[in-house]
């Protein structure tokens, strides 16, 4: 069967560049999650180019990578991967795989300002010798489809 990305679900920019991380998730024909590990991050090089993207390399991991899934649901159409990202460890993402029209779509939905929302990116300042200054994690309520985001200091 074959299988296709989502190209992106959510990002996270940095203060230091306009260079993004996406994540990603490999579907097959009927939008479920393919393989042990179905979701991964990339970067989008936009100091390169705006189609330039290269993967993650292995020291940056530790913050821009994704744990072990915790769980893989597999539906008749579309999916759930229960993941976190290695530098959020205690906040948990479920990414839901779906039919959107002709193609297969996605989101990430974890909690953010005690409400359960989509997740759409995060911004991380970055400090001296790239330390965290603070995060801001951005989505979208699903109780009403408002705006909400969240201060994190590290």
């Amino acid at each position: 069967m074959p299988t296709a990305p989502v190209v992106s679900v959510f990002h996270i920019e940095k203060s230091e560049n306009r260079n993004q991380v996406h994540y990603a998730v490999r579907v097959d024909a009927t939008c479920r999650p393919v393989g042990p590990h179905p979701v991964y991050g990339y970067w989008r090089e936009f100091e390169h180019g705006p189609r330039v993207v290269s993967p993650l390399l292995d020291q940056e991991q530790p913050a821009y990578g994704l744990s072990e899934p915790r769980a893989i649901a597999l539906g008749d159409a579309g999916g759930q991967i229960r993941i976190s990202l290695r530098g959020f460890p205690d906040r948990p993402l479920t990414i839901e795989t779906f039919r959107a029209g002709a193609a297969c779509g996605a989101r990430a939905i974890t909690t953010i300002a005690k409400q359960p929302a989509e997740l759409t990116s995060i911004y991380v300042e970055i400090g001296f010798l790239f330390s965290v200054e603070y995060a801001i994690v951005r989505g979208v309520r699903l109780s009403d489809g408002m705006p909400v985001q969240e201060k994190v200091n590290d």
